[in-house]
C-alpha cells in the first residue's frame, strides 16, 4: 500500500518542477524572437500538467488527512517517471536561463537566442508529458469518482441514522457534564455495585432519588464512565437517552428506541446493516413510506446487540415522561430480558408506577447526594459566587456558617442548596444573610414559595414580568424558539394595546434573570431562557397554587400559557410601531423597524404564532380571557386596519417564505375578503362568533358562499404548495385538531357551499380535507359532506389518491369515527357516495386496522364480501341474534327467503336445527317458506328434531307458530322424508326428548304404533334415555303386544340398564322369546349390537345376563353372540371397558364356544391378538380376560394351526407377562 504522506509530498515536488519548467520555458517564448511553434506545444503542455498535479495534489491531502489508503491509480514510479521528463527539461534550458531572467526589457526580443532542444527531443518531451498528464488525469478521475462513491456512502449513511433519531440526546449530556462539579459522583462511580454493572454483562441497576437530588448530573458521569470503558475493550457497545420534560418527544418511546439502535449502528458496521435493512423495509424507494415502529426498532435493537460482546445503556428521566413514564419504564426493562448482554442503568424519581414495574427485575440504588457532594458543590458555589460578586460576604465567618448550614440542610438536594445560595445573594448585608441563613424553608416547595412570595413584595412590574416569563418558558412545541432576547422583547411589550413603544424599555437578560431568581437558567448553549429544574415547572403547575389569591397569578396551565402568550403577541402585532401601510413584500422589512432596532425577526413569531395558541385556548375547553378576545376584536375588526393587512400579509409569507407569495397577498388583499374570512379559516371561534354578531345578514354584507369553504379550507385557503418539513408554521397548522363549532355557526346563519373549483387555485375541497385527513384531523371532510358537498366522479379520483394503504396509521380512532359518520349520514346513498364509503373501509382493511371486525359500521354490501356475508347471517341465525339478522338484511344481496348456507341449507332449517325460535319465528313472519323441504326430504319440523345446540326448547313459539298457520302445520307434522319418517319418528330415533314430548303430545296420540315402518314402541326402546318409554306408558298409549311390527326387545338400545329392561318385560313379556327374521330378540340386538359404530361406555352386563336367561335357546356357536363378544374383547385393546369380564362371564357361562368355528372370528383368537398389538406393557385386565377364557378352552384344539404356521398356544406363550409353566 501507497504512503498517503508519501504521495502527497512526491505530488507537491512535481507540482514545483512542472511550475518552474513552465516559467522557464514560457519566459524563453516571451524573450526569444521567432520562437518555434514546438516550444510553444512544450510550454501548454507543461501548462496542462501543472493543471491536472493541482487536482491531484489535492486529492492526495485530502486521503494523506484522512489516512486512508490512496486509489490504485496514484502510484510512486508514475511521479518518478514525470519527475525525471521534468529535471531533463530544467537541465536543458540551464543555458537559457539566466538569459531569459535578466532580460529587464519586457517589450524588445532577443535574437539569436537558441532553443536548446533540437525538434525531435522537444517533440518526445511532449510526448511523454502528455502520456503521464493522462495517466495522471486518468488516477484523478478514478480516484475522484471513488470518493464520490464514499462521499454519497457516508449522505446515505446519514440519512438513515438521521431517521431514527430525530431527537439527539448529546446537546442534554453536553450539559450535564457541565452542570457537574469536580470531585461529585465519585461515590457512585468508583462504588462496587457500579463497577459491576460496567463490567458484567446483564447487569440492571435503578437509581432513583428525590427531586433536585442531581440524577442528571449523576447519569452524565455514568456515560462518561461507559464512554471510558469502551475506550479500553474491545466490542463494547454504548448507548444513552436523556428524558426531558421540557421535550414531549423525548418521552415517545419509539424516539427512544430510535436513539438507541442508531447510537449502536454508529459503532459497528454489523449493527449498520441490521439498522439499514429496517430502513430499507419503511422507506422503499417506490411506495409509501412508513414510519418506524416501537415493537420493530425493539427487534432491531435485538438483532444489533448480537454484534456487540456487551452493551452499557444509560436512559435518564423516566419520571419526566409524563403519562408515558410507565410505558417507557415496561419497554426498556423488556429490553433487558430479551437481551442477555445489555447492561442497563436506569434514572428515576421512586415513583410508584415506575417502582412496579423495575423493582423485581433491578438492584435499586438510592441516590440521595451524599455530604461529601454537598459539601463540594457548596464550596465551589460559594466561591464562584463571590468571585462572580453574585454574593458579597465581608465576614469569613458567615462563610464557614453557610458552608456547614447548607450541607446539613440540603438532605441530598443540590436544587435546595443552590436556591439558599440564590436567596442569599439577594440579601443587602451580612446581617441580613445570617437571619436569612438561620430561617431556611425545609424543602423544595417551600423554597419555590417563598421566592414568589418575595416576587409580590416587589412593584407591579416585576411581579408582571416574572408571571410573563414563566408562561413564556412553558409554552410547548412552539413554532420558533425564543431567544433570550426575543423573550426579554416579548415580555417588555406595554400592556396597554396600541401604544407607541420605546426600545429602550425591553428589560435586560440579566434583570429577567435577577427577577425570577431560582426559577430559570440558561441553556447549555446559553441561546434561551429556560426552566431551572423539572421541580419548578411541576410546582408551578400544582393546584395548590390557585387555592392562595397572592400565588394563583403564577400558576401555569395549558389554557393559561397560551392565553397569556397569544395576548402578548397581539399587543406586540398592535404596537403603534407597525401602523402604516401594508407593503407587498414584507420579507424586504414592510415598515417594522423601530429605531435602530430591526423588529421583523420578532414581527413574524407574533404573526404566525397568535392564532395558534388561541385554538389551543379553545382546544381546551375553555374560554378566552376578556384580554385576549378584546385583542382579537381589536385586530380583526371589519374595518381592516393597517395594523390588520400587516399581520395577515406578513402571517401568509410565513406560511409560503416567498412560495408563490403573489397570489395569497392578491388573496388577502382582496377588498372581498373579510377579516370573518380569514378567522373562520383559522378556527377562531370566539371572535369569529363576535364578527358573525356584527352582520345582520351575512348573505347580503360578505361572500356567505365563500365563508362555509374558507371554514372547511383552513390552512388551505392560503397555501397551495405541501409544505414538508414538520418545522414548518404551515404544518404547525396543518396538524391542528379543528373543531366544527364555527362552521355549525356559518351554516345555522345561512352560509352554503357554492361548489366552486376555482376558490382555491383550481383544487377542490375535497382535496383540501383529504390533506387534512392525511394528517389525522377529519372535521373538515366531515363538515363538507354534512353542508352537502355534491360528491363527483373527480372527488373520488382524489379521494382514491389518498386513501391509500398506511393511511392514518397512527389515528386509527378517528378513522372509526369517519366511518361511524358515513354510516350515519348515509353518505353511502348515493353512488359516489358509496365508492367513497368502499374506498375508506378497504383502505382501513389493507392497513390492518382492528375496527374493520366490526362489519356493522357500515352497510354490509361495502364491509362484507359474498362468502364473508354468508357467514355472518349464518351467524346471526345460529345465535338466534334478530337485530344481526337485520343488519344483513339491509344488504341488497340478501333475501331471507331464498337464503342457503354454503351447505345448501334453507336459513329456516339452519335455525330450526339450532333452535333459534326467535329467528324462527321472524323469518316465517317475512313470508320465508315453512314447507320447503331440503334434498332429503326434510322440513323444518324435521331439522327441529338434530338439534345442534344446548339452547332452551321453546314450545310456545311453536305452539304460536301452529297457531297461527293451521292445517298447513298440521301437515308438516304428518309429512314424511325420504326414508319414510316423520319428525315424531326421527325426534324418537335421535332420542330428542323435548321435542319428541311435544309433537306426541301434538299429534302422536292419533297415530297406530306402527303408522311407520317402525314401531313406535321399538323406537323407544331404542333411544338411550328411558324418559320415551316411560311417556308411552305414562300416556296410556296402546301397546299391542300381537302386533307384529311391535318387537321392543328387538330394538334394546345397548346402552339400556336394567330399569327400561323391566319396564319393557312389563309391557311386552312375551317379546323376549319371540322371533324376528328367525332370530330372538336377543339375537337380534347382539347382531345390530355388533355392527353398531360406537358402543356405549355404559353398556350393563346384567342387562345381558337377563336376556341370556330369558333366552334359553341361545346356541353355543350362535354367530351373533361370537361376533358381539368379538367386538367387546377388540375394543379392549383401545378402549378399557371396566365392565369386560362381567359382560363377557355370562356368556362363557352359557357356554359360547371360544374356539374358532367355521366363521373367521373367535374370542380366543381376539384375546390371543391383545397382546400381539400392545407394544406397552401388559395390562392385568388382559391376562385376566385371557385366563378367564382360557378355562372354557378345549385342550384338544389348542394343537390348530393359523396360516402363519403359530398355535394359539405358541401366541399365549410367548406373550410378554405370561409365565409358561
Amino acid at each position: 500500500m501507497a504512503d498517503p504522506l508519501s504521495i502527497a509530498s512526491g505530488i507537491a515536488g512535481l507540482l514545483s518542477l512542472a511550475g518552474a519548467a513552465f516559467h522557464v520555458v514560457h519566459q524563453y517564448i516571451r524573450t526569444a524572437k521567432d520562437a518555434k511553434d514546438f516550444v510553444k506545444a512544450l510550454s501548454k503542455e507543461l501548462q496542462s500538467l501543472s493543471s491536472v498535479l493541482q487536482g491531484v495534489k489535492i486529492l492526495a491531502e485530502a486521503y494523506e488527512q484522512d489516512e486512508t489508503e490512496p486509489s490504485v491509480g496514484l502510484r510512486l514510479e508514475h511521479i518518478s517517471a514525470c519527475s525525471r521528463v521534468l529535471d531533463d527539461i530544467l537541465k536543458g534550458t540551464s543555458s537559457i536561463r539566466d538569459t531569459v531572467k535578466n532580460q529587464k526589457s519586457r517589450t524588445s526580443k532577443v535574437e539569436n537566442l537558441k532553443w536548446p532542444f533540437r525538434k525531435s527531443k522537444t517533440d518526445e518531451l511532449i510526448n511523454e508529458l502528455s502520456r503521464h498528464k493522462a495517466t495522471l488525469s486518468l488516477a484523478l478521475d478514478a480516484a475522484s469518482l471513488s470518493a464520490l462513491v464514499d462521499c454519497l456512502g457516508k449522505v446515505k449513511r446519514e440519512c438513515v441514522l438521521n431517521f431514527f433519531m430525530p431527537i439527539d440526546p448529546s446537546p442534554n449530556l453536553q450539559s450535564s457534564w457541565k452542570l457537574r462539579h469536580p470531585g461529585t459522583g465519585i461515590w457512585l462511580t468508583e462504588s462496587l455495585r457500579f463497577r459491576t454493572w460496567l463490567l458484567e454483562e446483564g447487569s440492571k441497576i435503578w437509581l432513583s432519588g428525590i427531586p433536585g437530588a442531581g440524577k442528571t448530573v449523576l447519569a452524565g458521569a455514568a456515560i462518561r464512565e461507559a464512554l471510558q470503558q469502551v475506550a479500553t475493550v474491545s466490542n463494547v457497545g454504548v448507548a444513552f437517552f436523556f428524558c426531558d420534560y421540557k421535550n414531549k418527544k423525548t418521552w415517545n418511546i419509539t424516539n427512544i428506541l430510535g436513539a438507541i439502535a442508531t447510537q449502536l449502528a454508529w459503532q459497528n458496521e454489523s449493527a449498520f446493516a441490521k439498522l439499514k435493512q429496517y430502513h430499507n423495509e419503511i422507506k422503499p424507494r417506490q411506495g409509501m413510506q412508513l414510519r418506524p415502529k416501537a415493537e420493530d426498532l425493539h427487534e432491531v435493537i435485538i438483532e444489533e446487540s448480537e454484534a456487540f460482546d456487551r452493551i452499557l445503556l444509560v436512559v435518564d428521566g423516566l419520571d419526566e415522561c409524563g403519562d408515558n413514564a410507565e410505558i417507557v419504564s415496561r419497554v426498556l426493562s423488556r429490553l433487558n430480558q430479551d437481551i442477555p448482554n445489555l447492561s442497563s442503568a436506569l434514572f428515576s424519581r421512586d415513583e410508584p408506577g415506575i417502582r412496579d414495574v423495575l423493582q423485581d427485575q433491578f438492584d435499586q440504588i438510592d441516590i440521595a447526594a451524599h455530604s461529601e457532594d454537598i459539601s463540594l458543590y457548596v464550596g465551589a458555589e460559594l466561591e464562584k459566587r463571590i468571585e462572580q460578586r453574585q454574593l458579597r460576604i465581608n465576614d469569613m465567618h458567615l462563610k464557614d456558617e453557610i458552608l456547614l448550614i447548607l450541607t446539613t440542610g440540603a438532605q441530598g438536594m443540590f436544587r435546595w442548596v443552590a436556591c439558599q445560595l440564590d436567596a442569599l445573594g439577594e440579601c443587602i448585608t451580612d446581617a441580613d444573610r445570617r437571619t436569612a441563613l438561620y430561617e431556611l424553608p425545609k424543602t423544595l416547595p417551600e423554597t419555590y414559595e417563598r421566592i414568589l412570595v418575595r416576587v409580590n413584595q416587589k412593584r407591579r412590574s416585576v411581579q408582571r414580568l416574572v408571571q410573563l416569563t414563566l408562561r413564556f418558558l412553558a409554552i410547548e412545541h412552539p413554532i420558533q424558539l425564543l431567544t433570550a432576547a426575543g423573550l426579554c422583547h416579548f415580555v417588555s411589550v406595554p400592556e396597554k394595546s396600541g401604544t407607541k413603544w420605546d426600545i429602550s424599555s425591553v428589560v435586560t437578560e440579566q434583570e429577567v434573570a435577577r427577577a425570577c431568581s431560582s426559577f430559570l437558567r440558561k441553556s447549555a448553549d446559553g441561546r434561551l431562557f429556560e426552566f431551572a429544574h423539572f421541580s419548578v415547572r411541576e410546582y408551578l403547575q400544582n393546584s395548590s397554587l390557585l387555592e392562595r389569591p397572592d400565588l394563583k397569578p403564577y400558576h401555569i396551565s395549558k389554557s393559561s400559557i397560551n392565553d397569556t402568550v397569544a395576548s402578548q403577541y397581539l399587543r406586540f402585532l398592535q404596537l403603534k410601531n407597525f401602523d402604516c401601510k401594508p407593503c407587498r413584500a414584507p420579507g424586504d422589512g414592510c415598515g417594522l423597524c423601530a429605531g435602530k432596532e430591526n423588529l421583523g425577526s420578532l414581527y413574524t413569531v407574533a404573526a404566525a404564532s397568535w392564532p395558534m395558541h388561541v385554538q389551543a385556548v379553545e382546544n381546551c375547553g375553555s374560554h378566552s380571557s376578556a384580554e385576549l378576545l378584546e385583542l382579537q376584536k381589536s385586530l380583526l375588526h371589519p374595518a381592516k386596519s393597517n395594523v390588520y393587512m400587516n399581520w395577515v400579509t406578513r402571517f401568509c409569507w410565513c406560511l409560503h417564505q416567498k412560495v408563490n407569495t403573489e397570489y395569497v397577498l392578491d388573496l388577502v388583499l382582496e377588498p372581498s375578503l373579510s377579516t370573518l374570512h380569514v378567522a373562520a379559516a383559522l378556527d377562531l371561534t370566539e371572535v369569529g362568533t363576535w364578527l358573525l354578531g356584527t352582520y345582520t345578514t351575512i348573505n347580503s354584507e360578505v361572500q356567505a358562499d365563500s365563508l362555509l369553504e374558507f371554514s372547511i379550507a383552513g390552512i388551505f385557503a392560503f397555501v397551495k404548495d405541501v409544505i414538508q418539513d414538520a418545522s414548518h408554521a404551515f404544518s404547525r397548522y396543518k396538524y391542528r385538531s379543528r373543531t366544527a363549532s364555527l362552521m355549525d355557526q356559518l351554516s345555522s346563519r345561512g352560509a352554503k357551499l357554492s361548489g366552486s373549483s376555482q376558490r382555491f387555485q383550481g383544487r377542490r375541497l375535497m382535496q383540501i380535507t383529504c390533506n387534512f385527513a392525511a394528517c389525522g384531523n377529519m372535521t373538515p371532510l366531515k363538515c363538507l359532506l354534512e353542508n352537502g358537498w355534491n360528491l363527483c366522479s373527480e372527488d373520488i379520483s382524489i379521494a382514491s389518491c389518498w386513501f391509500t394503504e398506511g393511511f392514518c396509521k397512527d389515528q386509527e380512532n378517528e378513522l372509526r369515527n369517519l366511518v361511524k359518520f358515513l354510516n350515519t349520514h348515509e353518505i353511502h346513498k348515493t353512488r359516489e357516495g358509496y365508492q367513497l364509503c368502499a374506498l375508506i373501509w378497504n383502505m382501513a382493511i389493507r392497513s390492518s386496522h382492528k375496527f374493520t371486525a366490526d362489519t356493522s359500521l357500515l352497510p354490509s354490501s361495502i364491509t362484507l364480501s359474498d362468502a364473508a356475508l354468508v357467514e355472518t347471517a349464518v351467524s346471526a341465525i345460529t345465535l338466534d341474534d334478530v337485530q344481526a339478522l337485520v343488519t344483513c338484511e339491509q344488504d341488497v344481496r340478501f333475501n331471507i327467503r331464498e337464503f342457503k348456507d354454503k351447505d345448501e341449507v334453507y336459513a329456516v332449517h339452519i335455525a330450526a336445527s339450532w333452535h333459534a325460535f326467535k329467528i324462527l319465528k321472524y323469518m316465517l313472519n317475512a313470508g320465508c317458506e315453512m314447507r320447503r323441504s331440503d334434498s332429503d326430504g326434510r322440513n323444518f319440523l324435521h331439522m327441529l328434531t338434530r338439534s345442534n345446540t344446548s339452547r332452551t326448547f321453546d314450545a310456545s313459539v311453536l305452539e304460536e307458530i301452529r297457531a297461527q298457520h293451521g292445517a298447513e302445520f298440521e301437515k308438516l307434522m304428518d309429512a314424511v322424508n325420504h326414508e319414510g319418517q316423520t319428525a315424531l319418528d326421527m325426534a324418537f330415533e335421535i332420542s330428542n326428548i323435548n321435542v319428541a314430548k311435544w309433537l306426541f303430545e301434538k299429534r302422536g296420540r292419533e297415530l297406530s304404533c306402527c303408522h311407520g315402518k317402525i314401531c313406535i314402541w321399538d323406537k323407544a326402546a331404542n333411544a338411550e334415555s328411558i324418559a320415551l318409554l316411560q311417556m308411552l306408558k305414562d300416556s296410556s298409549y296402546p301397546c299391542h303386544t300381537d302386533c307384529s311390527a311391535g318387537r321392543p326387545f328387538h330394538a334394546l338400545n345397548p346402552g339400556a340398564g336394567m330399569e327400561k329392561f323391566e319396564l319393557l318385560n312389563t309391557l311386552y313379556p312375551s317379546s323376549l322369546k319371540s322371533c324376528t327374521s328367525a332370530k330372538l330378540a336377543l339375537e337380534s340386538c347382539l347382531s345390530r349390537w355388533a355392527r353398531q359404530t360406537v358402543l356405549p361406555y355404559t353398556m350393563d352386563g346384567s342387562v345381558i345376563q337377563a336376556l341370556l336367561h330369558k333366552s334359553e335357546t341361545l346356541s353355543a356357536t350362535s354367530p351373533a353372540a361370537i361376533d358381539f363378544c368379538c367386538r367387546i374383547i377388540s375394543e379392549t385393546s383401545w378402549r378399557r371397558f371396566e365392565r369386560t369380564i362381567k359382560i363377557l362371564e355370562p356368556f362363557l357361562e352359557h357356554g359360547i364356544d371360544v374356539h374358532p368355528g367355521s366363521g373367521s372370528r373367535s374370542m380366543l383368537e381376539e384375546a390371543c391378538n391383545l397382546f400381539n398389538i400392545t407394544t406397552a406393557q401388559v395390562r392385568d385386565g388382559d391376562i385376566h380376560l385371557l385366563e378367564a377364557i382360557l378355562d372354557r378352552v378345549d385342550n384338544k384344539k389348542l394343537n390348530r394351526y393359523d396360516r402363519y404356521g403359530s398355535s394359539i398356544l405358541h401366541r399365549v406363550c410367548t406373550a410378554p407377562g405370561i409365565d409358561p409353566e
